[in-house]
């Protein structure tokens, strides 16, 4: 009776035909494909924020699709070669090239009419790579529906015959600016795109990589990539001596490892993948081939996690046996690949569940953070981040602040291993401990914003509220990061620290705190060595030691 109901009801609004219960249930249980309308109706029906369902549906299935295409594969009845469909194409190309703020709504319009018309002649050729610069920009920074609405649009123009290329050459121009915010998202975004600019970057970002976030997003790229059969046969060998290389040297508490490990158990189990590309025998170290397989334990965290958020339902529902719920629980927190645990919660969370589901997994953390292993921690703090309301921000704050070994990875002492990088540079404050008394210099591989987390909060920038456009700027550069990883300036007003390169590309390391003066003339902190160079040469004045210590200055 309540189908029949709720199929009475769907006529109206955006859908105005007459609907079946029977036909309902096909789209409910994937027998047929839901049309793009039918979604829409959902919203209203559902009373939920527009285009909400819409991004959702759009952004899983452009993961998971078998080929990679320009066109959304939740169809729209665009009309591009109708009477408004030039016009109105003009039309969003003007606002989005004039700076006017861009509504999620409208990047959504806008690329699906420019994939829907692939023939379609823009000038001048810049339009593409000015759209693909802006798009990205904006991406970067939103959050939430705005987020996937904007990613699923630069998906887009990635596999669009025409603009690929320039959207392929903004994402990769970004990713090498040492001084930029956003790496992970940057470099993984070009997975989507069959152009051979995207795997060429790709593997340079491995080989050669711009610091850790962008090596990460490589190797999160590559996965869909070995998956479409992108990587031509020397790509492919050049990919696997690098996935060992991450294998043997990557440094303590990173996750590349655990990727690296993935992608050469899929590459063993690539049917085109021959002796041209067999990855040789399995050296992957045990704690690390154990990352993300199902077994005993996690499977019952998942069981555990389920039987809590069915029975924190509202009683208006009707209670069900969901069998799908503990298989979504369970790449939410254990699959090794990030993207499939992010795009699991972001399913978890476009439903009913997300509340009770926020409630156990808060009530869970509090376990696994006491007893448990740290990378379930972590996982259930990066799944809070999607699925978590504000009643959850307590528990995260409490392990933030705690003693002893955090469950934060990038927030303090990991068990049995030497201080994260974090904490040398940054030490949790408890309550009662004053702040410090100078801002510390910023270290350009350790930003505040989050970038693991595509669509997750991120620290330094507030979520949107609601779907208002993105405007950005590129950052201040007041300071520059050479490939060798000195910094050689500091920003105005910071306290000078001397760094030095250590193991890994782009890694800065802050020594202890030495006995520096600062040269009046240059305006430099003047380290112990920098002076006793200078004390060593021949010094006949005041005027002239301060010369030889601007050159020494220089020099290092």
């Amino acid at each position: 009776m309540a189908a029949n109901r709720f199929a009475q009801a769907f006529q109206g609004g955006c859908w105005p035909e007459r609907t079946s219960a029977y036909r309902i249930s096909r789209w409910e249980t994937a027998a047929v494909r839901v049309p793009h309308l039918a979604v829409r109706r959902y919203e209203q029906l559902l009373d939920v924020q527009a285009g909400s369902l819409v991004a959702l549906v759009d952004t899983v299935y452009r993961y998971f699709a078998p080929t990679v295409s320009a066109p959304p594969l939740l169809g729209r009845r665009t009309d591009v070669h109708g009477a408004d469909g030039p016009g109105r194409l003009e039309e969003l190309l003007e606002v989005a090239l004039s700076g006017a703020p861009v509504a999620g709504a409208d990047w959504d319009e806008l690329t699906a009419r420019l994939a829907a018309a692939p023939r379609q002649v823009i000038a001048p050729r810049t339009v593409w790579r000015d759209l693909a610069e802006r798009l990205l920009a904006e991406m970067i920074i939103a959050d939430g529906v705005p987020w996937m609405q904007r990613h699923e649009a630069l998906h887009r123009l990635l596999a669009h015959p025409v603009g690929q290329q320039a959207a392929v050459a903004a994402c990769a121009d970004l990713a090498a600016d040492r001084t930029g915010q956003v790496f992970v998202e940057t470099v993984s975004v070009l997975d989507g795109s069959p152009h051979p600019d995207a795997g060429r970057h790709l593997l340079a970002q491995l080989v050669d990589p711009t610091n850790d976030r962008a090596q990460y997003g490589a190797l999160l790229g590559s996965i869909r990539k070995l998956r479409y059969g992108h990587f031509t046969g020397a790509q492919m060998m050049r990919l696997v001596p690098a996935l060992h290389d991450l294998l043997a040297d990557s440094a303590p508490g990173s996750k590349a490892p655990a990727l690296a490990a993935e992608l050469l158990r899929r590459l063993r189990d690539e049917p085109r993948g021959g002796a041209r590309h067999d990855p040789g025998p399995d050296r992957t170290p045990r704690p690390q081939r154990e990352i993300g397989r199902a077994d005993g334990a996690t499977r019952a965290v998942a069981a555990r996690l389920a039987r809590a958020t069915r029975a924190n339902l509202p009683h208006d529902i009707v209670p069900f046996d969901d069998r799908l719920l503990p298989v979504l629980l369970h790449e939410m927190l254990f699959d090794p690949v990030f993207d499939v645990r992010l795009y699991a919660a972001m399913l978890l969370a476009g439903t009913p569940y997300r509340e009770p589901l926020a409630a156990a997994l808060g009530s869970e953390l509090a376990v696994a953070a006491a007893g448990g292993p740290v990378e379930w921690t972590v996982a259930m703090i990066e799944a809070l981040r999607v699925v978590g309301t504000s009643r959850q921000r307590p528990v995260v704050e409490r392990l933030t602040l705690a003693d002893g070994p955090p469950a934060l990875g990038h927030g303090g002492r990991r068990t049995g291993s030497r201080p994260h990088r974090w904490t040398q540079r940054r030490p949790l404050l408890a309550p009662g401990h004053p702040p410090p008394q100078r801002p510390l210099a910023p270290d350009p591989g350790d930003h505040p914003c989050l970038s693991a987390g595509r669509a997750g909060l991120r620290a330094g920038h507030r979520p949107q509220p609601s779907d208002a456009p993105c405007r950005t700027s590129r950052p201040h550069r007041s300071g520059r990061v050479p490939r060798s990883g000195v910094l050689v300036a500091q920003p105005s007003g910071a306290h000078p620290r001397q760094c030095r390169p250590v193991s890994g590309r782009g890694r800065l390391q802050v020594q202890s705190r030495r006995c520096r003066r600062r040269d009046r003339s240059a305006g430099l902190a003047v380290s112990a060595s920098a002076r006793s160079s200078a004390a060593r040469a021949p010094v006949a004045s005041p005027r002239s030691r301060r010369s030889s210590a601007r050159v020494a200055c220089r020099r290092w």
